[in-house]
């Protein structure tokens, strides 16, 4: 199957319009399991869009705790306060959407999960 950008482009518009369009195990996945996001920027116009049109099953999931790990973004002209305030911010938002935030990179979240793992099973 060969897209185009055109292709995608359609697809980021009808998603957001047309919620027929995603695969009921995909419904499934953000209603009934843990989702964990990895590895995206939220400057990136492709998870921004396909995350709004997620947002109304993560909302139906409140049982559930979700987990992003966010890359803080570190302008040259920011203050630790002006971080701080951002981070603030985002975990607040994503915190409605029981979304918790690890403020670090992949790398730092999955050596952190791999500790707990180790912890929880006693072999750590």
């Amino acid at each position: 199957m060969v897209l185009t950008e055109d292709d995608y482009l359609d697809f980021l518009v009808r998603i957001t319009t047309d919620q027929r369009i995603l695969p009921p195990r995909i419904k499934e996945a953000f209603t009934d399991t843990t989702v964990l996001f990895l590895g995206y920027g939220l400057a990136d116009w492709n998870f921004r869009v396909l995350f709004r049109a997620l947002v109304e099953y993560l909302a139906k999931s409140s049982s559930r705790s979700h987990v992003s790990v966010q890359l803080l973004p570190v302008p040259q002209d920011m203050t630790a306060e002006e971080k701080q305030n951002v981070q603030k911010y985002f975990d607040k938002h994503f915190g409605k959407l029981y979304i918790r935030v690890f403020w670090g990179t992949c790398r730092d979240f999955v050596s952190e999960l791999s500790q707990r793992w180790e912890a929880f099973n006693g072999s750590g």
